[in-house]
């Protein structure tokens, strides 16, 4: 008779729920704990031991909470997401431009320009303006127009580009040359050529390309550590910016 009422007292605390042989009792919907106690999910999808639980296409959280894309690729610890080829975007979000010469296409001021031999962007063929960047990867093509002040005549002028592997343009121009993108930045790039003109002589030049009408601190330091690192003397760095634009050319964002 006792045992008949404790079933009943049972039955009365847990409806028609009877418990489990280890004591535990499962929830109103039938589901059954797992052992460390934890619940499947109403679809039946279990959560981690870490009580963290999967997405409704199975797809788990990182351990620090961030969600994979659908595809599976994962967030970096500073959210920024990798591009679906699997390559890393820059911190400032931005794709890293070998890979996307298409951000080389637009207006552009020449800011800054370096060379090892200083007389060609003094007073020769690379004492120019970049005016206009037209990037066509379908047919593997970039045109540069841009204007050249020698012996204070301006005079405008337009070179077709090739890109070729690793992403470097080849450009007929005053020689050969081999052009490729080193930094960028939001406003900015800074781009490396290497010309061997007609003598068979070899120059190397940066030049500091930007949205804006002069270059920054910022822009200063970058230019001078790459300059460094091509052997390219300090006192060979023109600031285009503050020379006479040829043409006038005053359109621009100023740096805040």
């Amino acid at each position: 008779m006792k045992i008949l009422l404790l079933l009943l007292g049972v039955v009365l605390v847990c409806g028609s729920r009877l418990p489990l042989p280890d004591s535990r009792l499962p929830p109103p919907d039938s589901r059954l704990p797992l052992p460390d106690g934890r619940l499947p999910l109403p679809d039946s999808r279990l959560p981690l031991p870490d009580g963290r639980l999967p997405l409704p296409d199975g797809r788990l959280p990182l351990p620090d909470g961030r969600l994979p894309l659908p595809d599976g690729r994962l967030p970096l610890p500073d959210g920024r997401l990798p591009l679906p080829e699997g390559r890393l975007p820059l911190p400032d979000s931005h794709p890293p431009l070998q890979d996307n010469l298409t951000q080389l296409s637009g207006e552009w001021n020449t800011l800054l320009v370096a060379a090892t031999n200083v007389d060609k962007i003094s007073n020769g063929p690379f004492h120019g303006y970049i005016c206009k960047v037209d990037v066509d990867v379908t047919n593997g093509t970039v045109v540069f127009n841009f204007s050249v002040m020698m012996n204070g005549l301006c005079t405008e002028k337009s070179a077709v580009g090739t890109i070729g592997r690793d992403k470097i343009i080849n450009i007929g121009y005053a020689g050969q040359n081999n052009f490729k993108i080193l930094h960028y930045t939001l406003h900015s790039i800074i781009v490396h050529n290497v010309n061997v003109d007609s003598e068979g002589t070899t120059t190397e030049i940066l030049g500091l390309l930007g949205k804006r009408l002069h270059p920054d601190d910022n822009d200063f330091a970058k230019f001078r550590e790459l300059m460094r690192e091509n052997n390219i003397p300090e006192e060979n760095l023109i600031d285009m910016s503050k020379t006479e634009k040829c043409p006038k050319k005053e359109k621009g964002t100023n740096p805040s």
